[in-house]
């Protein structure tokens, strides 16, 4: 699936969930891009809670975080998002505008 069909496709959910667990440094540090695309699509996110898609969920206002390899926890973040229409629709609005914001930037350097 393209990513402008991803994301058109996803717009129509309230949030965005990136249950990731960390198996090495390497993806203890990542950034799905599955991130970015429920940022451009406008969807409050609920993540695990590792440093990267800590310090972007916060910065940006993003949504909730949850222990990863704690599934109550999961369930409780999106169970308590999904009771809350006032805090999705107050995280996706700078989720999308700050996603775009986002990939405009990452892109620019590509070039």
């Amino acid at each position: 699936m393209k990513v402008d069909e991803l994301v058109s496709s996803a717009s129509a959910c309230d949030i965005g969930l990136n249950p990731f667990i960390s198996a090495c440094k390497n993806t203890e540090y990542a950034q799905p891009n599955k991130i970015l695309e429920y940022m451009m699509a406008g969807l409050a996110v609920v993540s695990s809670d590792l440093p990267e898609l800590r310090t972007i969920t916060r910065q940006l206002e993003l949504g909730a975080l949850f222990e990863a390899r704690d599934p109550r926890q999961m369930a409780q973040a999106f169970n308590d998002r999904t009771t809350r229409r006032d805090w999705t629709a107050a995280a996706a609005t700078p989720g999308r505008r700050r996603g775009s914001a986002t990939i405009g930037n990452t892109n620019a350097g590509d070039s």
